[in-house]
């Protein structure tokens, strides 16, 4: 059996002789968790978090900048450590949820897996899970009912303002309606996710090769389509591939491949796919929103579904040109100063860690050992615990803000310092999001 020792001299370098993992990275994580709850607000058995700590104003209950991915990253210390203390800060911040997001019919734009309901109901299972508190799978199942009934009541269709995309609508939805079918016995979640994929399916539009489908079908504005995972056709087209694993219908899967015939049409020999169409076609990104972080996870559920070993050359291809793009030493116009989930580098090492575990292959581990060492040597040391301050935004470079949630900020950072420290120990993730198709 190999142990696994990291050393801290200056950079972490990985050893295969020792007898004991390091602990470096749980080490960052527990000084990270020191800086989120520096700047908690409590109130009895609630607790919530700011985004931006330096804003006193602005808060989120949701999963992208908001309480719901802090509470996330507790959960995944509870079970990494063991320690109760951070199952009651997960549940202090679910009570909070509980209590302010409001039990009528959402908005349309705040029912997304990341940016609403979706996300918090997701959330609040996973706190049931944690700790076995039934209350919280209750107001998850509850939320459930709210999004449902928001997206369409007796339609052959459902949808959420015409948004397909993963972050606010359609895709990140179902992805999270078929986890509820899956793991909480909600049955009637089957039937509003074929409801969902039909909706996808009559909004496509026809390319020269494949089909391709915008952000939002019915916007007022001139279309500019994002083709890659987080707003686009990838995730549309992954959505369909895992509505195809649940009920056999050939038409989603149809979809799914005609989505990802497209996406192989406009890729450049090196497997990257442009930012956004028209005008964009010299950006790449590299990370899970706009890149392939993100979009190499349909090509994955293709390979597991179809067992075409061309999709799993795309997701390779790609893969080796990211460890090659001199990413994190090297700043480009698609990976900038930022360290976070949605854009930066822990996303990659996430991404990455992914690919080691499915293929074995050693590159894939060194660089999301180079990743993540980089991100500890990055942290900013602080008498209240370490954070990560970043450029959130490509087009705002000077604006440098440290966050605490989970797809833009500390959070997220810290939870894929746990899930490596884990892994290297042998040990599964606390959750896997609904929008992966990654198992440990």
């Amino acid at each position: 059996m190999k142990y696994y020792f990291y050393c801290f001299i200056g950079c972490l370098v990985l050893c295969t002789c020792c007898k004991e993992p390091s602990s470096i990275y749980l080490e960052a994580a527990l000084e990270g968790e020191k800086w989120i709850r520096s700047g908690s607000i409590r109130n009895g058995d609630m607790v919530s978090w700011l985004p931006n700590p330096d804003d006193s104003v602005y808060q989120s209950n949701y999963l992208y900048h908001g309480n719901a991915g802090v509470i996330l990253y507790y959960l995944e210390l509870f079970h990494t450590t063991n320690n109760e203390s951070f199952l009651r800060e997960a549940e202090m911040g679910g009570n909070f949820m509980i209590r302010t997001i409001p039990d009528t019919f959402p908005d349309p734009y705040q029912v997304g897996l990341y940016t609403g309901l979706a996300g918090a109901s997701y959330t609040l299972e996973q706190i049931y899970q944690a700790g076995n508190k039934a209350k919280y799978r209750e107001i998850a199942i509850q939320y459930l009912d709210l999004i449902i009934e928001s997206g369409g009541k007796e339609n052959a269709e459902l949808e959420w303002e015409g948004m397909t995309d993963i972050i606010y609508g359609s895709s990140g939805i179902g992805l999270y309606i078929l986890y509820a079918y899956r793991h909480m016995n909600y049955e009637s979640g089957l039937d509003a996710a074929i409801r969902i994929g039909n909706h996808l399916l009559e909004s496509a539009i026809d390319c020269p090769v494949g089909i391709q489908w915008p952000m939002i079908t019915d916007s007022p504005e001139p279309v500019v389509y994002m083709p890659n995972f987080a707003h686009g056709t990838a995730g549309v087209s992954y959505f369909l591939v895992s509505l195809y694993q649940e009920t056999g219908e050939y038409r989603f899967l149809d979809g799914a491949l005609a989505g990802a015939d497209y996406l192989v049409s406009i890729s450049t020999q090196d497997g990257l796919i442009c930012h956004h169409l028209p005008g964009g076609e010299d950006l790449f990104y590299l990370g899970w929103c706009h890149g392939p972080a993100g979009t190499g996870r349909l090509y994955y559920a293709l390979y597991q579904v179809t067992g075409d070993r061309k999709w799993l050359n795309r997701l390779t291809t790609a893969a080796q040109t990211v460890m090659h793009s001199g990413i994190p030493a090297k700043q480009l116009p698609g990976f900038w100063n930022n360290v976070s989930q949605c854009c930066g580098s822990a996303g990659v090492a996430q991404y990455f860690l992914n690919l080691y575990h499915i293929t074995g292959e050693k590159e894939y581990l060194d660089f999301v050992f180079r990743l993540t060492d980089d991100l500890v040597n990055r942290a900013s040391r602080t008498e209240e615990g370490w954070k990560w301050i970043q450029a959130e935004h490509r087009t705002q470079p000077d604006f440098l803000i440290a966050q605490t949630g989970y797809m833009q900020g500390s959070a997220g950072v810290c939870s894929l310092l746990l899930h490596l420290y884990n892994y290297v120990n042998g040990e599964k993730p606390a959750f896997i999001l609904p929008d992966s198709p990654f198992v440990y």
